[in-house]
């Protein structure tokens, strides 16, 4: 064996003791889970997680749960957390994005107090969500009250209501996923060619133009990209309501999303195994949903949008 062929086959042991770590971490973790979720679907488990046999059952009890006509889950009713969590995904579109991008643009004109918002908008990012959510949580239900105080005036909680938690809730988690966004649309509109935007401004261009017909155009990729991933999170977000509720659904007051229910249900521990079934088959039919109505998105999206060229 010559110099040559020692030296890549050394090259080719060295890619493979370097890409079968996360080669095997990606088979046990996602694909071995999402295989087991599967089949779990179908299983009838007793209390000790004895398979006992394959049913549909699974997949009946969940249509049951979403229409609030299920024996297992006498308290829940699904199309009311579905709606909430539709209603969060449209938020974070109309509100979320829109802000992202008008901030980002902001912050890439280096406009007046640039370096102020930025250091606001990465406090989430920077500090534990853990820590976020317990000063937030005073700030709505007690500081409120206690800035009143100062003034004179007598302020209640914003978080009075279920409907009250609800909204603020989701302003919450709005502003906690607002750094990364504003991350990323900065990142994007660096990387525009200061040669256009200078043609356009010697032609006269005003601001608003320029976002619409030149920062828009160029950046449409990383705003499909968030696009997609908030259709595709529409199942799975959660809102932050672990962080502020743990495992008590009940005391969330009526407002819920799919992703809590998920993970709040999985994570509640009461020594019994078949509720993992009903869970991997709720899982599955919102995989069935989330899958097509992601990628049609993503299509539509590359389909309709500007041209950045």
């Amino acid at each position: 064996m010559n110099s040559i062929e020692r030296k890549n086959k050394n090259k080719l042991i060295f890619y493979i003791c370097g890409i079968s770590i996360p080669l095997l971490q990606f088979l046990f973790f996602y694909v071995f889970i999402v295989f087991d979720s599967i089949l779990m679907a179908f299983q009838v488990l007793d209390e000790q997680g004895t398979v006992l046999g394959f049913t549909v059952n699974n997949f009946v009890e969940v249509f049951k749960v979403f229409l609030g006509k299920s024996t297992v889950e006498k308290d829940i009713y699904l199309l009311g957390v579905l709606k909430d969590s539709i209603i969060l995904f449209f938020v974070s579109i109309l509100f979320g994005s829109t802000a992202n991008i008008l901030f980002s643009n902001y912050l890439y004109k280096k406009k007046a107090g640039h370096k102020f918002f930025q250091i606001v908008l990465f406090i989430p990012q920077i500090l534990s969500a853990v820590v976020m959510s317990r000063v937030y949580m005073y700030f709505v239900t007690q500081g409120v009250g206690d800035i009143g105080a100062l003034f004179g005036l007598k302020i209640f909680s914003l978080m009075k209501d279920s409907l009250s938690k609800f909204i603020w809730l989701i302003v919450f988690s709005l502003w906690s996923g607002f750094g990364a966004g504003v991350l990323m649309y900065t990142s994007t509109m660096s990387g525009i060619p200061v040669e256009v935007v200078e043609s356009a401004q010697l032609d006269g261009i005003t601001p608003f133009k320029e976002l619409i017909f030149i920062t828009m155009p160029m950046i449409y990729p990383t705003f499909v990209t968030f696009m997609v991933v908030n259709v595709a999170s529409i199942f799975t977000n959660q809102m932050h309501l672990y962080t502020f509720y743990g495992q008590n659904i009940d005391s969330v007051g009526g407002h819920s999303t799919l992703g809590y229910y998920l993970f709040a249900r999985a994570a509640m521990w009461d020594g019994s195994w078949d509720k993992y079934a009903y869970l991997s088959a709720l899982g599955v039919v919102l995989s069935l949903v989330a899958i097509p109505l992601t990628l049609g998105t993503k299509k539509l999206l590359e389909k309709v949008g500007p041209s950045f060229e």
